[in-house]
């Protein structure tokens, strides 16, 4: 799995994943939050991310990025705390510098994604977040 900072890395990962490619399996097995949450997150329904999991049906590209994206990112964020229970306690923790919302309500793009790692990486060097 590409680091996040590495666009061409995700690119390449993407572009030659192939058809049987587990990447939602392993997005839907390591996130504990909702479905309502990794569906906002993927821009479905969470009847289609249920279709995802039961029809096994082939995941677009974009698709794709988004979801080794949020892996990166939940990677890095489990190197920050130290357990995968307090980095989604912090996702889902209203933050009042970003006006009460809270890290997972950004992730729903590339630029939020990005937005939430450098808070991950501010957090790493003792910015107040």
């Amino acid at each position: 799995m590409p680091q996040l900072n590495d666009p061409m890395a995700i690119y390449q990962y993407v572009a030659s994943a192939q058809p049987d490619w587990k990447g939602f399996e392993m997005f839907d097995q390591v996130i504990e939050l909702a479905d309502d949450v990794k569906a906002k997150w993927l821009n479905i329904t969470t009847r289609t991310l249920h279709n995802y999991r039961t029809k096994g049906a082939e995941i677009k590209n974009q698709m794709k990025e988004q979801i080794v994206m949020i892996l990166a990112l939940y990677r890095h964020g489990l190197q920050v705390f130290a357990n995968q229970a307090e980095f989604e306690k912090w996702l889902q923790t209203p933050n009042v510098m970003w006006e009460n919302q809270r890290p997972l309500d950004f992730m729903e793009t590339k630029v939020g994604i990005d937005f939430i790692e450098s808070r991950l990486m501010g957090l790493e060097y003792g910015e107040a977040i």
